[in-house]
């Protein structure tokens, strides 16, 4: 791994320390000419709470408060239950903090804390312009298309041996 490398994934991990989500924390950088444009984690989007704070509002309709995770509360398993979870991907987060920014994401790289993204983020970050994704090597995928839709669209996929998050 490159030193820039490992530089990028570095702030990745610092960034994903700023989740508030009790599943997962990942957080991505989006570099173009060695600079970054963009970052971001998986969270709510902006004024939307935490699933800590949904706990507190009346009419949540989750009745068990002791599981604050919607998706745990349901017995959902990594990767299922997507439909009820108040995060957004840290890949998304990223793309769309260029996108409010005004910057172009065309020819960057994705430097992500987390193992290849899911194929929603992939299809976004191949649409978005995104040549390169630089994640951790997991033992599994997060799901089973990501891989593949990088691959079709011809987008570089660099996988850093580390340790298992």
């Amino acid at each position: 791994m490159s030193d820039w490398s490992r530089y990028y994934l570095n702030i990745a991990q610092e960034v994903a320390k700023n989740s508030k989500c009790f599943s997962r924390h990942v957080g991505a950088v989006l570099v173009r000419n060695n600079t970054i444009i963009a970052s971001g984690y998986n969270g709510p989007a902006k004024g939307i709470r935490t699933c800590a704070e949904w706990k507190k509002v009346e009419g949540w309709p989750i009745d068990n408060l002791e599981l604050i995770c919607p998706r745990r509360q349901e017995g959902y398993k990594s990767g299922e239950g997507l439909n009820i979870c108040p995060a957004v991907h840290g890949e998304r987060n990223t793309l769309l903090s260029a996108a409010i920014n005004g910057i172009a994401t065309k020819d960057s790289t994705l430097y992500a804390y987390c193992g290849v993204p899911c194929k929603d983020c992939c299809s976004e970050l191949i649409n978005a312009g995104v040549s390169k994704i630089v994640c951790l090597k997991m033992k599994e995928d997060y799901d089973s298309y990501g891989r593949l839709y990088l691959k079709e669209a011809k987008v570089e996929l660099v996988e850093v041996e580390c340790k298992e998050k």
